[in-house]
């Protein structure tokens, strides 16, 4: 939808990038807790804190930054002119149920299905609240 101008508004760089970091330490963080809840009893971390592990934080960060290199390009060709916080919300929620749903099944593969669910939800967000007005 385009303003009188003839033109949409888009979204900062620096704020798409910020709310996409946030969003992929969410859904990291809850991957952790995921992984960690579902331990079989057999494991050694089984009964643990899910960062109770001094190595599983900066581990979970070098994870995240990677994450965040593969989606935020595409949360900005798909997301620039869309509202951010709704959209933000959605594609954070529809990842960690993602991950919530499949990984006490398939372990590590349940948590990389947040991708395909990200990507989903992003498409979703710019059709349901994309072009914005100026």
């Amino acid at each position: 939808m385009a303003g009188e101008s003839g033109h949409t508004r888009r979204n900062g760089l620096g704020v798409l990038a910020g709310l996409t970091l946030v969003g992929s330490l969410v859904v990291a963080a809850w991957s952790v807790c995921m992984f960690t809840w579902t331990l079989p009893e057999t494991d050694g971390a089984y009964g643990q804190a899910p960062f109770a592990d001094p190595v599983v934080a900066p581990v979970m960060l070098v994870f995240v930054g990677a994450a965040w290199v593969i989606v935020f390009p595409f949360a900005w060709w798909l997301l620039r002119s869309a509202r951010l916080v709704p959209s933000m919300a959605v594609v954070t929620g529809a990842a960690c149920l993602a991950v919530a749903v499949f990984t006490p099944q398939f372990r590590f593969s349940g948590a990389l299905t947040s991708f395909p669910a990200m990507l989903l939800a992003m498409a979703y967000c710019r059709r349901r609240f994309g072009a914005m007005a100026p």
